[in-house]
């Protein structure tokens, strides 16, 4: 057998149904549409409803995801959940939503990494399946922010809210799919933005942090791109990355 490559098959997302708008913001905190809007580019943002947890976005998206790929959840024998919000402590969130899709076949295990949840799962679900010990691998990343957002807090509440979104792996001999990539941990700016005992959100404005970051995140494009050369690809991330980043200051 060659070599074995993972490729995505499908996607899918969900979005709970209750929408708070920019102007129903105005009404809790000292802000407009046009404040948040010339901002971010956001206008209104998702709320799960009070019965609603982060498993249940999962498990619509992971369904959702599964349709688009054309296979059943027997296929699946690798389940990883990217989230900081999970149901319970323990057990996992992975085996809550394992249970309720009914993925008796699949490895299960949650990643909690915060906004780079998605992308670590992505790279572990890889790895794993270019190890060969799995075929068929689900990714989701799904968050209830909202249930530990500082409601009087503008910085904040007005960038975050509840959805899901996953991806379906499948491994493959053919040359495709995810090629390469290049990841980073630096826990010295834990101040910048964290979750204190699960109640609350704090961000530190500080402009340098910022700019450290861009730089970090234009050295790690270079060695991807000594990697694979796939310049167009990253240079969209890249600037991505940036936008994000540069709003996070303005706020």
């Amino acid at each position: 057998m060659g070599e074995i490559y993972s490729e995505i098959i499908g996607t899918g997302s969900y979005l709970p149904e209750k929408i708070l708008t920019n102007d129903d913001l105005s009404k809790m905190v000292d802000t407009s549409d046009e404040w948040i809007y010339t901002r971010t580019g956001i206008k209104q943002r998702h709320i799960a409803a009070d019965n609603e947890y982060t498993s249940d976005l999962a498990v619509n998206a992971i369904k959702n995801a599964l349709d688009n790929a054309k296979i059943s959840a027997e296929n699946v024998d690798l389940l990883i959940v990217a989230t900081i919000t999970p149901d319970l402590v323990f057990p996992s969130t992975s085996c809550i939503v394992q249970k309720k899709l009914g993925l008796k076949n699949a490895v299960a295990f949650d990643v909690s990494a915060a906004c780079s949840g998605f992308v670590y799962g992505l790279t572990m679900a890889d790895a794993m399946i270019k190890s060969g010990a799995y075929k068929t691998a689900v990714v989701v990343g799904a968050e209830t922010l909202t249930r530990i957002m500082d409601w009087n807090d503008r910085t904040t509440c007005v960038l975050f809210g509840d959805g899901a979104g996953a991806a379906v792996l499948r491994a493959t001999t053919e040359q495709t799919g995810i090629m390469s990539y290049s990841i980073k941990t630096d826990g010295n700016y834990l101040d910048c933005l964290n979750a204190t005992g699960g109640l609350e959100i704090f961000l530190w404005k500080e402009r340098k942090f910022s700019n450290l970051l861009f730089q970090e995140c234009q050295k790690y494009q270079k060695k991807l791109l000594q990697k694979q050369g796939k310049q167009w690809l990253m240079l969209i991330v890249l600037f991505l990355i940036k936008q994000m980043f540069e709003l996070l200051m303005l706020l």
